[in-house]
């Protein structure tokens, strides 16, 4: 049913919370997601380059939709359906406009239960919250849509401002994106953010780079072309 689709996922093992889900996605896909491609993009660097770990699993990818998407996070079947039916060379999706995020308890009894079916096995004890501002997470979109974009900028280091990046390349260069109702579930891990991070004032003024570039085709192709010649 979805052997035309390949899925990014960016991953770096924790040894703990987050690799206890990411095996319960992998599940899931496999169970419910049957024919999909699943390719693992690893980044051991620190901090972890999300842009450069998307890349890598797209090299690896052989079908014609492509996915991209966090490794703690499980959704209905029926929304990747309904996605792909909507693409097309001069549209994009985004398949949810609300998370919730599983609690602690919720999602270690998850783990444990581990048959990664749909619907949850287990209850969630927490209400999904408003994301219809959320561009990262998951994305649906056509092969070409991603190569003509070049990926992800990999001179985004560390955490924030990545997949704001990537979405207005796309807007600008393929097509506006589709947002759907849907919701993703999203396991709980220690909180990770753009404290600490040496590369945050360079990621910023990246990103408004890219911002600034938004719907402007001429502006946005330059700033693409830059950022080729120096992956």
């Amino acid at each position: 049913m979805f052997q035309d689709v390949s899925v990014l996922m960016p991953y770096k093992p924790d040894d703990g919370p987050r690799d206890q889900a990411f095996q319960y996605v992998r599940r899931f896909y496999e169970r419910m997601l049957p024919g999909a491609q699943l390719c693992i993009g690893e980044d051991l660097d620190e901090p972890f380059s999300r842009s450069k770990a998307i890349n890598r699993a797209a090299s690896q990818a052989k079908g014609r939709v492509f996915v991209i998407a966090d490794n703690d996070l499980v959704y209905n079947p029926e929304l990747l359906l309904q996605s792909v039916q909507l693409l097309s060379a001069d549209r994009w999706v985004i398949p949810f406009a609300r998370i919730n995020r599983l609690s602690k308890d919720v999602s270690h009894r998850l783990v444990l239960e581990g048959s990664g079916s749909w619907p949850l096995p287990v209850q969630p004890d927490t209400k999904p919250a408003e994301a219809s501002y959320f561009v990262g997470g998951m994305n649906v979109l056509l092969r070409q849509s991603f190569e003509s974009v070049g990926g992800y900028d990999e001179r985004f280091i560390g955490w924030g401002g990545e997949d704001e990046a990537f979405a207005y390349s796309v807007d600008t260069m393929v097509g506006k994106h589709i947002r759907l109702e849907g919701e993703l579930f999203h396991f709980w891990h220690p909180f990770v953010g753009p404290g600490g991070n040496p590369h945050y004032d360079e990621n910023y003024k990246l990103y408004l780079r890219y911002k600034a570039a938004w719907g402007n085709e001429r502006e946005m192709r330059l700033l693409l072309e830059e950022k080729r010649k120096n992956m």
